[in-house]
């Protein structure tokens, strides 16, 4: 019997025979890691300027982590991945050598004590320069005055990431080495094992965004989630990422542990049962040499048909086939040579790879033809919890700050949800009718501009959230009288209200200031209010929305805008459903610097101001505000109006173009659409006539609209509609 004493031996011998990799990891680990953070922390904080603390002090802090695990500063991951497997491929290099291997073999030690030593050694060849690294990377912090014990702990949990990282190389390589023969086939058996399972999962995704039509980009699936937490890769990423930012770490840490030990129990089964004559093969067991192709080949080949048809821009599906097909062609092809070594024999597994050309075929088809019945689905009602609707035009005007937390991330994705679905279930069953009639939101994409009627309709995405809690998102081509009906509907509970509307997600007594834009008189303002002012503006702002009728915010142009500064909550109230979360990580620096707001806080823009809103017109008012009603052309220096084709095809700017002067000029483009440009106050008066101010209604999207950009003596330049 081996005794510990012996493994300890055992594990220094084999640890002074590969000092080589001992130095260089030495020398990666404190390049990447202490040195480069001195040299980065240095451009930002070093010198004799103390603002420069005071403007990337708390940017550094959040970055600390990422110096040792790699995810924001990737010299770090970089080593981590290079270090893994070289440590792997030269623990387990001599399987691949007759001599080496039969030597090896007929020592005392049995083969799975040969494995823990070889195992180990890797381990302490990479895990103690890591710590060791870490403690310097934190010195150079504190060295510069940033560190804090939370810092601190924060860097100790990224460095935990790192070492889960690592052994999730280090053990693909391991069981890459044991699949093979051959070193040179266990570097790409490393890359298969890695990438596979995201490929496989991918692959679902890609195809459905390919071939169906209702396919929608908010949609989360099954699939999308195995490529993330089932594939070593994304587990390397989500322990490089989830522990440096502090997010999802329950599901990142028990994903990279199970995806751990899952290669190593596979990498030691296999180990044991390693077949002496393997050696100099490219597989260590032939018997799965068809299998192994089979499955590399079909995910593989659909995968460089599509990436070749976006490369070369080739529209539609047809021309996918042939693609695909060559592909799993070529991919049979290469991967017979490296089993056989020899040109003569690239048609010895010909029946696997008929079978996998013949799979890569039959998938082709099932998507082609929707055999499931994807782009007409719609779930039994009763087995509907709720639904929600949303559209990429809601994006300019519904803005939901990632700072407000996950509540705000699935308003941003999906919208609202409503337990009373009826007019969204009316949405659903329109957009379904109108793709049995070839009428679909991928025909807004596609370039044609004669293939919808963009003043007609507009593209939705509605969600179902079934009893079973799944989501089932699909994108629909409906006409926007529809979804203004269903909003009206809809809005008339007070609570659906609140959710789609984001400054209900803040508190009156949070609002650290207000901006107001005063888009007719081109100027924005810091308003000069009490807290009790500002929550009082606040409030008289929600009852307006709360009374306003959802068509004038589709139809009505705006006359101002105000844009909310909120402070941090505490965070016992980050806790609650529908209050501003507090920022964290770099965004907060982000936040703080560009937007001028505390760290933690947010910023809300986008609240528009529509002449039916009283109560917050007649609250400015006694404020001392008042918004202009219409431009004023002294105030303006000038105007360039964009001329699409189509509206001059139209004839709808005839009349206000014949009033102009001479001196009005016009510039032309190849190939892009004209311009006019004015600066008489003539000129700017007749035009100033014709101009509303365009605010992000959330049904805009006229193709042929025409916009103005108006330049104020104030500085300012506003974009108007021309009507």
């Amino acid at each position: 019997m081996t005794s510990k004493i012996s493994y300890i031996k055992l594990i220094r011998e084999d640890i002074r025979h590969r000092g080589w990799l001992a130095a260089l990891t030495w020398l990666a680990l404190v390049l990447a890691m202490p040195i480069h953070s001195m040299l980065y922390i240095d451009s930002y904080l070093g010198g004799d300027d103390p603002n420069r603390w005071t403007e990337w002090g708390k940017y550094i802090q959040d970055l600390m982590p990422s110096m040792v695990s790699g995810y924001h500063v990737t010299y770090a991951a970089y080593a981590i991945v290079v270090l893994g497997a070289l440590a792997a491929l030269t623990d387990y290099s001599y399987i691949h050598s007759r001599e080496r291997s039969d030597f090896y073999h007929a020592l005392p030690p049995k083969r799975g004590q040969w494995f823990t030593v070889s195992y180990l050694s890797g381990v302490i060849i990479f895990v103690i320069p890591y710590v060791i690294c870490s403690v310097f990377t934190a010195l150079a912090g504190a060295a510069y005055r940033i560190m804090t014990p939370e810092i601190l702990g924060e860097m100790a949990l990224a460095a935990a990431g790192g070492i889960l990282a690592f052994l999730v190389v280090y053990n693909v390589c391991i069981l890459a080495a044991v699949l093979t023969g051959q070193t040179v086939t266990g570097i790409l058996a490393s890359l298969v094992i890695a990438v596979y399972p995201a490929l496989l999962f991918g692959m679902i995704p890609m195809l459905k965004s390919t071939f169906f039509e209702t396919y929608s980009y908010a949609d989360s699936s099954l699939s999308d989630q195995l490529a993330r937490y089932a594939s070593p890769a994304g587990a390397f990423i989500n322990a490089v990422r989830g522990t440096s930012r502090g997010e999802s770490l329950p599901p990142v840490l028990i994903s990279a542990l199970l995806m751990i030990v899952v290669l190593l129990a596979a990498a030691v089964l296999l180990y044991r049962i390693y077949p002496a004559e393997a050696t100099g093969r490219a597989l260590s067991f032939p018997g799965t040499a068809p299998v192994i192709k089979v499955l590399i080949c079909i995910p593989s080949a659909l995968f460089c048909g599509m990436f070749v048809r976006e490369f070369l821009g080739i529209g539609g599906t047809r021309w996918l086939f042939l693609l695909t097909l060559f592909a799993a062609v070529l991919l049979c092809g290469l991967i017979e040579f490296i089993y056989q070594q020899d040109l003569k024999l690239l048609l010895k597994g010909w029946r696997s790879s008929l079978l996998s050309i013949a799979i890569v075929l039959a998938v082709l088809c099932v998507f082609w033809f929707d055999v499931f019945g994807y782009d007409t689905y719609l779930p039994k009602e009763d087995k509907v919890a709720s639904m929600s609707m949303s559209s990429y035009s809601f994006t300019g005007y519904f803005e939901y700050p990632s700072e407000m937390g996950k509540e705000a991330e699935e308003l941003e994705t999906y919208g609202a949800f409503a337990e009373d679905f009826t007019p969204i279930w009316r949405l659903a069953e329109e957009g379904v009718k109108n793709v049995e009639n070839g009428l679909n939101p991928q025909d807004m994409y596609s370039g044609d501009m004669g293939a919808v009627d963009w003043e007609t309709y507009i593209q939705t995405t509605i969600c179902y959230k079934l009893q079973s809690g799944r989501k089932v998102v699909r994108d629909y081509c409906v006409e926007r009288e529809s979804v203004v009906s269903a909003l009206e509907e809809l809005c008339q509970d007070d609570g659906y209200r609140q959710k789609i509307f984001p400054v209900f997600m803040t508190k009156e007594e949070s609002v650290a200031s207000i901006a107001l834009w005063d888009l007719y008189g081109g100027k924005t303002e810091q308003m000069e209010l009490t807290e009790e002012e500002r929550g009082a503006l606040l409030a008289a702002y929600k009852q307006d929305l709360l009374e306003v009728d959802m068509r004038t915010l589709a139809d009505a142009s705006p006359v101002g805008e105000i844009e909310l500064y909120a402070k941090a909550p505490n965070k016992s109230e980050t806790a609650n459903a529908g209050t501003v979360d507090a920022l964290s990580g770099v965004e907060a620096a982000y936040s703080a610097y560009w937007n001028g707001t505390e760290p933690g806080g947010i910023s809300l823009g986008t609240q528009y101001i529509y002449e039916g809103f009283e109560h917050t017109l007649a609250c400015l008012e006694d404020y001392g505000y008042t918004l202009s009603k219409k431009i004023d052309p002294g105030e303006v220096t000038q105007m360039w109006v964009y001329l699409p084709e189509g509206a001059l095809e139209s004839g709808q700017l005839d009349e206000m173009l014949s009033q102009l002067s001479d001196e009005a000029e016009y510039i032309s483009y190849p190939d892009m659409d004209a311009e006019l440009n004015v600066r008489s106050q003539e000129d700017i008066s007749i035009i100033a006539e014709h101009l509303k101010a365009t605010g992000n209604s959330f049904l805009s999207g006229n193709k042929d609209a025409v916009y103005a950009a108006v330049d104020f003596k104030k500085g300012m330049s506003y974009n108007f509609t021309v009507e």
